[in-house]
Protein backbone atom coordinates (compact mmCIF):
# COMPACT_ATOMS: atom_id res chain seq x y z
CA UNK A 1 0.00 0.00 0.00
CA UNK A 2 1.43 3.17 -1.23
CA UNK A 3 1.52 6.06 1.71
CA UNK A 4 0.17 3.86 4.26
CA UNK A 5 0.42 3.38 6.90
CA UNK A 6 2.03 7.16 7.97
CA UNK A 7 2.01 6.79 11.51
CA UNK A 8 2.89 3.99 14.02
CA UNK A 9 -0.99 4.54 15.49
CA UNK A 10 -2.16 3.99 11.76
CA UNK A 11 -0.18 0.69 11.74
CA UNK A 12 -0.58 -0.40 15.38
CA UNK A 13 -4.55 -0.34 14.03
CA UNK A 14 -3.87 -1.96 10.40
CA UNK A 15 -2.02 -4.72 12.41
CA UNK A 16 -4.35 -5.34 14.72
CA UNK A 17 -7.64 -5.03 12.76
CA UNK A 18 -6.01 -6.14 9.12
CA UNK A 19 -2.95 -8.16 8.55
CA UNK A 20 0.75 -7.79 9.22
CA UNK A 21 2.71 -7.26 6.18
CA UNK A 22 5.34 -9.85 5.33
CA UNK A 23 7.73 -6.89 3.91
CA UNK A 24 7.44 -3.52 4.21
CA UNK A 25 9.63 -1.10 1.78
CA UNK A 26 10.50 2.76 3.14
CA UNK A 27 11.70 5.01 0.18
CA UNK A 28 14.22 7.61 1.87
CA UNK A 29 15.14 10.61 0.16
CA UNK A 30 17.10 13.91 1.71
CA UNK A 31 15.31 17.29 1.90
CA UNK A 32 17.65 18.59 -0.18
CA UNK A 33 17.11 15.65 -2.88
CA UNK A 34 13.41 16.05 -2.82
CA UNK A 35 13.42 20.18 -2.90
CA UNK A 36 15.97 19.53 -6.25
CA UNK A 37 13.49 16.76 -7.62
CA UNK A 38 10.34 19.09 -6.68
CA UNK A 39 12.21 21.74 -9.02
CA UNK A 40 11.60 19.51 -12.20
CA UNK A 41 7.92 18.95 -11.65
CA UNK A 42 5.22 21.26 -13.67
CA UNK A 43 3.84 23.88 -11.51
CA UNK A 44 0.65 23.31 -13.12
CA UNK A 45 0.67 19.33 -12.25
CA UNK A 46 -0.97 17.53 -9.43
CA UNK A 47 1.94 16.46 -8.03
CA UNK A 48 3.66 19.80 -7.51
CA UNK A 49 4.25 21.54 -4.01
CA UNK A 50 5.47 24.98 -2.94
CA UNK A 51 8.36 25.09 -1.43
CA UNK A 52 7.24 25.82 2.17
CA UNK A 53 4.46 22.79 1.83
CA UNK A 54 6.83 20.47 0.52
CA UNK A 55 9.38 21.64 3.83
CA UNK A 56 6.14 21.17 5.96
CA UNK A 57 5.55 17.82 4.73
CA UNK A 58 9.03 16.42 5.02
CA UNK A 59 9.51 17.32 8.22
CA UNK A 60 6.31 15.88 9.19
CA UNK A 61 7.59 12.58 7.38
CA UNK A 62 10.62 12.71 9.72
CA UNK A 63 8.71 13.26 12.33
CA UNK A 64 6.20 10.05 11.93
CA UNK A 65 9.12 7.59 10.85
CA UNK A 66 11.10 8.49 14.15
CA UNK A 67 7.97 6.03 15.50
CA UNK A 68 6.76 4.49 12.31
CA UNK A 69 10.21 2.56 11.13
CA UNK A 70 11.38 0.96 14.44
CA UNK A 71 7.65 -0.26 14.74
CA UNK A 72 7.58 -1.59 11.36
CA UNK A 73 10.91 -3.20 11.50
CA UNK A 74 9.85 -4.54 15.07
CA UNK A 75 7.03 -6.27 13.04
CA UNK A 76 7.92 -7.13 9.94
CA UNK A 77 11.10 -7.42 7.04
CA UNK A 78 11.31 -3.81 6.66
CA UNK A 79 13.72 -2.65 3.54
CA UNK A 80 14.69 0.85 3.56
CA UNK A 81 15.77 2.32 0.46
CA UNK A 82 17.73 5.20 -0.33
CA UNK A 83 16.10 6.64 -3.41
CA UNK A 84 19.20 9.53 -3.72
CA UNK A 85 20.95 6.55 -5.09
CA UNK A 86 21.40 6.17 -8.82
CA UNK A 87 18.60 4.64 -10.03
CA UNK A 88 20.30 1.03 -10.87
CA UNK A 89 21.17 1.20 -7.52
CA UNK A 90 17.97 1.84 -5.59
CA UNK A 91 16.58 -1.32 -7.68
CA UNK A 92 19.28 -3.55 -6.62
CA UNK A 93 18.11 -2.87 -3.13
CA UNK A 94 14.22 -3.07 -3.62
CA UNK A 95 15.46 -6.77 -5.76
CA UNK A 96 17.29 -7.87 -3.48
CA UNK A 97 14.00 -7.61 -0.74
CA UNK A 98 12.99 -11.65 -0.11
CA UNK A 99 9.82 -13.08 -2.34
CA UNK A 100 8.28 -9.92 -2.92
CA UNK A 101 4.79 -10.41 -4.53
CA UNK A 102 3.79 -7.23 -6.12
CA UNK A 103 5.37 -3.96 -6.93
CA UNK A 104 2.96 -1.11 -7.84
CA UNK A 105 4.09 1.21 -10.05
CA UNK A 106 2.39 4.41 -11.15
CA UNK A 107 3.41 7.65 -12.28
CA UNK A 108 3.99 10.60 -10.42
CA UNK A 109 2.56 13.58 -12.12
CA UNK A 110 5.84 15.05 -13.12
CA UNK A 111 6.69 15.89 -16.72
CA UNK A 112 8.45 12.67 -17.74
CA UNK A 113 6.07 10.34 -15.56
CA UNK A 114 5.70 7.97 -18.15
CA UNK A 115 9.32 8.01 -18.73
CA UNK A 116 10.34 7.16 -15.56
CA UNK A 117 7.22 4.63 -15.36
CA UNK A 118 9.07 2.89 -17.96
CA UNK A 119 11.96 3.11 -16.64
CA UNK A 120 11.18 1.56 -13.46
CA UNK A 121 9.38 -1.27 -15.18
CA UNK A 122 11.99 -2.34 -17.65
CA UNK A 123 14.30 -2.18 -14.60
CA UNK A 124 12.31 -4.64 -12.47
CA UNK A 125 12.04 -6.78 -15.53
CA UNK A 126 15.67 -7.10 -16.37
CA UNK A 127 16.66 -7.58 -12.57
CA UNK A 128 17.45 -10.75 -11.35
CA UNK A 129 14.31 -10.77 -9.37
CA UNK A 130 12.40 -12.30 -12.34
CA UNK A 131 9.81 -10.13 -12.21
CA UNK A 132 7.19 -9.78 -15.09
CA UNK A 133 4.97 -6.57 -16.24
CA UNK A 134 1.20 -6.78 -15.13
CA UNK A 135 -0.49 -4.45 -17.37
CA UNK A 136 -4.05 -4.63 -16.04
CA UNK A 137 -5.62 -2.84 -18.93
CA UNK A 138 -3.49 -4.94 -21.73
CA UNK A 139 -4.88 -8.20 -19.86
CA UNK A 140 -9.07 -6.70 -19.91
CA UNK A 141 -7.94 -6.49 -23.66
CA UNK A 142 -6.53 -9.99 -23.87
CA UNK A 143 -9.08 -11.48 -22.11
CA UNK A 144 -11.98 -9.59 -24.82
CA UNK A 145 -9.82 -11.15 -27.55
CA UNK A 146 -9.15 -14.52 -26.70
CA UNK A 147 -13.27 -14.67 -25.51
CA UNK A 148 -12.44 -16.32 -22.21
CA UNK A 149 -15.31 -16.16 -19.26
CA UNK A 150 -14.10 -12.97 -17.84
CA UNK A 151 -13.64 -11.70 -21.11
CA UNK A 152 -16.75 -12.00 -21.94
CA UNK A 153 -18.43 -10.59 -18.79
CA UNK A 154 -16.24 -7.80 -19.97
CA UNK A 155 -16.90 -7.22 -23.20
CA UNK A 156 -21.17 -7.29 -22.05
CA UNK A 157 -20.09 -4.49 -19.48
CA UNK A 158 -18.58 -3.03 -22.44
CA UNK A 159 -21.62 -2.81 -24.66
CA UNK A 160 -23.92 -1.82 -21.21
CA UNK A 161 -21.84 1.52 -21.47
CA UNK A 162 -20.51 0.23 -17.91
CA UNK A 163 -16.89 0.97 -16.93
CA UNK A 164 -14.65 -2.25 -16.16
CA UNK A 165 -13.28 -1.27 -13.07
CA UNK A 166 -16.77 -0.79 -11.54
CA UNK A 167 -16.74 -4.86 -11.44
CA UNK A 168 -13.24 -5.28 -9.46
CA UNK A 169 -14.09 -9.09 -9.02
CA UNK A 170 -13.22 -9.55 -12.75
CA UNK A 171 -9.96 -7.63 -12.76
CA UNK A 172 -9.01 -9.97 -9.77
CA UNK A 173 -9.73 -13.29 -11.38
CA UNK A 174 -7.77 -12.22 -14.38
CA UNK A 175 -4.72 -11.24 -12.22
CA UNK A 176 -5.41 -14.57 -9.85
CA UNK A 177 -4.90 -16.89 -13.27
CA UNK A 178 -1.51 -14.87 -13.87
CA UNK A 179 -0.16 -15.00 -10.19
CA UNK A 180 -1.19 -18.32 -9.58
CA UNK A 181 0.16 -19.57 -13.16
CA UNK A 182 3.54 -17.66 -12.73
CA UNK A 183 4.03 -17.06 -16.02
CA UNK A 184 3.00 -14.01 -17.87
CA UNK A 185 -0.09 -13.64 -19.65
Amino acid sequence: MEDFPQTAYQAKFFFKNGRIPEQSFVLSCSKDCCQERMLTVDQNSASYLPSSLLSKRIGEYNKNMADLLPFLRDYCSCTEISTEDTFQNSFKQMCQAKEPTIVAVRSSGSRNASDVKTQVMQGLCDSDAAYFPLEVNDLIQLSVQRHTEVGKRIQQLLEEGSNVWAEPSLVVEILKKVIFSGNNF
